[in-house]
């Protein structure tokens, strides 16, 4: 006999099936799934945590998957099994945290949340949040980060001798002495275009940036200037 859990979590979703779900609410729950910590969407359960099982529509797992892998960008691949409890069938999908952040594909991007009762909900992901989720998940690289308010005049020209001294010193990348310092620059992500605008990246203006402008734009960068001697 399958056991299913008494109650809705942070993990585990319910869905009445009794007026057939519809495909945009599936979806819906898989994405506040995967945008948290993955879990178990059980179709077929009533809130309350009564089974009453599957509308007669919804009896192909493949054609689920495939639904779901087409509404989903990028598009999430769960493992979907339809089990028997109490004589009803109940269909069970297994979502794993993503490692991304996920959208539907109308562009809704969702998140569950708990509610002060404790009961789960499903809630907007909205922009500004989203580089704390990918920072979460070891998918942002600050380091890349557009730093919109510098310029490349924020860069030290002895900085950037030192820097090419040191490739050559240290028989790196040979080539990279024979660009010039927009391409050396672009070569090593120290710079990037931001609204049609090229500016220098946290990189960039961390290895060659003059001091005060360091200061200016990174302040949380105290005595780096002293590190950064290659």
């Amino acid at each position: 006999m399958f056991d299913i859990p008494k109650k809705e979590s942070l993990t585990i979703e319910f869905k009445s099936d009794r007026k057939c779900l519809s495909d945009s609410d599936i979806i819906d729950a898989v994405v506040g799934l995967a945008n948290t910590e993955g879990g178990s969407l059980y179709l077929g359960i009533e809130d309350n945590g009564a089974v009453t099982g599957l509308h007669s529509n919804h009896n192909d797992t493949l054609k689920m998957s495939v639904m779901i892998a087409n509404r989903t960008v990028p598009y999430i691949s769960v493992r979907i099994n339809i089990v028997e409890i109490n004589k009803n069938q109940v269909m069970v999908f297994e979502v794993s945290k993503s490692r991304s952040i996920v959208a539907t594909a109308n562009g809704k991007v969702l998140k569950r949340k708990l509610k002060a009762n404790g009961e789960p909900e499903n809630i907007p992901m909205f922009p500004y949040e989203y580089n704390s989720r990918l920072a979460d998940l070891g998918s942002l690289d600050f380091s890349r980060q557009a730093l919109t308010e510098a310029a490349v005049d924020d860069f030290d020209d002895d900085e950037v001798k030192r820097l090419r001294k040191t490739i050559e010193l240290r028989n790196g990348e040979r080539n990279l002495l024979e660009l010039d310092d927009t391409s050396l620059f672009k070569a090593l992500a120290m710079i990037t275009e931001s609204n049609g605008k090229v500016v220098p990246t946290v990189t960039g203006l961390l290895l060659v940036g003059k001091e005060e402008s360091i200061a200016r734009h990174i302040p949380t960068a105290q005595g780096f200037s002293g590190f950064r001697r290659y």
